[in-house]
């Protein structure tokens, strides 16, 4: 059983877990900022005329894969530690959601295998 102080003890601990929503919304908005400046070497490199596809190739492993490498870094950068933080207030809500339910149905009978 849980009780009432219990319940909202495990509430606050998800709502300032759940912050971390605020953090990886950041992360993905600069992102995608990133993602546009990605593009934009990328259009460039289309209508740039290169003399053979040795300078292409050369354009692309210089200007384009080093963009394209940082993007990825950051985004595991700004949602790995927040992700975990998600992942850890929807199992205390889950262990919570449990625990409310014995209180309503009186017994876990029905949740057990």
């Amino acid at each position: 059983m849980i009780s009432f102080p219990e319940a909202v003890d495990v509430l606050e601990s998800v709502s300032e877990l759940l912050k971390a929503v605020r953090a990886v919304e950041a992360t993905v908005e600069g992102t995608i900022d990133e993602l546009d400046s990605v593009l934009a070497v990328l259009g460039f490199a289309h209508n740039k005329e290169f003399q053979n596809v040795d300078e292409a190739l050369r354009y692309l492993d210089k200007v384009v894969q080093p963009q394209m490498v940082g993007v990825r870094d950051s985004l595991k950068m700004g949602t790995e530690d927040q992700l975990a933080r998600l992942k850890q207030a929807r199992e205390q809500m889950d262990r919570l959601v449990l625990r409310m339910r014995m209180v309503v149905d009186g017994d876990v009978g029905d949740l057990l295998p």
